[in-house]
């Protein structure tokens, strides 16, 4: 996992293949998007990092190489393989450090963010007994932050100067699980391209002053502006007992995100029905005498609320005409059909039972 500086945006990677996605940490939908193309196979993501300063992701790969991922295109690029097995990576202002194994030695290796192509070089060597994995590098290079596995203490040691220095030990930290390193985005060579955007998900920067819009995986970019398509058009709609899901294709990925629906909690939906981005669905109860309600929701602020609750028996059929914004129900138990405005006002009985033969179940 990475996060970039201003914690904008968090990037996840699979651990089976060569599969990166983005998320905005501060809006309401969670849904990730897929920043690569497609699995790799027989290769894997070990360790990646956000390169703050030159705006991309580079990562390690179980095959020892090291690939850079610009947020222009969805293709990683190669930089360069090496000889001995990879661990863990992390980058400076203006390094990219790799933590390499052999059979006898773990070791530090340095690169220029600008010759990542280049050999690398080796700053500091351990024994193997050590056994290091977690590490980070603060932004000016000098120092390496690193877990000791066997205590779960926090040992730090200068980079810069010579490898046989001695570490300095935390040992009033233990159990440290992992490391992470925010820069200080105060000081003048940080900007922010994505401070200004209008990007309703998730903004990724290209360059210091430029910057692109994403939607989550399923949803389309509208045409010529920085806002993703919410309505339900296309879309399909699960229920479960957990939520409602939504299924979108935007002509590269199919997606299945949870509508994260506030206000009214959901326990059983019943009947399901949508128009734009509005849902209505009904949930039964059973208690001395049996009931339902029909909830509607807005799935762009994920606002939910009882419309109809009295003299529901059982909702057997759910079903909206957008034109005349009216609601339609079935009602298995009463056996009559009612109608009212999708906020629930104006209801009236249809048919009722002296006219409906059988019991009603289903609308369209």
């Amino acid at each position: 996992m990475a996060i970039d500086p201003y914690c904008r945006s968090i990037f996840t990677a699979t651990t089976s293949s060569i599969q990166i996605s983005a998320s905005n940490v501060s809006s309401s939908l969670y849904t990730p998007r897929f920043l690569t193309s497609s699995d790799v196979l027989d290769n894997s993501i070990n360790s990646f990092s956000y390169d703050y300063n030159n705006y991309q992701l580079l990562f390690t790969t179980s095959q020892n190489e090291v690939q850079q991922l610009k947020f222009n295109t969805t293709s990683p690029k190669i930089l360069s393989r090496h000889d001995t097995q990879i661990i863990n990576s992390a980058v400076s202002d203006t390094h990219l450090y790799t933590l390499e194994r052999n059979s006898t030695h773990t070791g530090l290796w340095q690169s220029p963010l600008d010759k990542l192509n280049e050999t690398p070089i080796q700053q500091s060597v351990w024994n193997n007994t050590e056994e290091m994995n977690e590490f980070i590098v603060t932004a000016d290079g000098q120092w390496m932050f690193y877990l000791m596995p066997q205590t779960g203490e926090v040992a730090v040691i200068s980079i810069t100067q010579s490898s046989s220095t001695t570490p300095v030990v935390f040992h009033n930290l233990t159990d440290i699980r992992s490391l992470l390193l925010i820069p200080n985005t105060t000081q003048h060579e940080y900007t922010d391209p994505c401070l200004a955007s209008s990007c309703t998900h998730l903004c990724l920067p290209l360059s210091h002053s430029q910057s692109n819009c994403h939607c989550p995986n399923g949803e389309r970019q509208l045409s010529q502006t920085p806002q993703c398509d919410t309505d339900l058009y296309d879309s399909t709609l699960l229920s479960t007992d957990t939520g409602v899901y939504v299924l979108r294709n935007d002509g590269d990925y199919v997606a299945a995100s949870l509508l994260p629906l506030t206000g009214y909690p959901v326990y059983s939906i019943q009947q399901l029905t949508a128009s734009d981005h509005w849902i209505y669905w009904s949930e039964d109860y059973v208690s001395d005498i049996p009931f339902s309600l029909i909830v509607a929701s807005d799935t762009i602020t994920g606002h939910s609320d009882v419309i109809v609750s009295e003299l529901l028996g059982h909702v057997s059929g759910l079903a909206v005409d957008k034109l005349s914004d009216n609601l339609f129900w079935s009602d298995g138990l009463l056996r009559r059909i009612e109608v009212s405005r999708t906020n629930g006002l104006h209801r009236r009985v249809l048919y009722s039972s002296d006219v409906i033969i059988g019991t009603p179940s289903y609308l369209v």
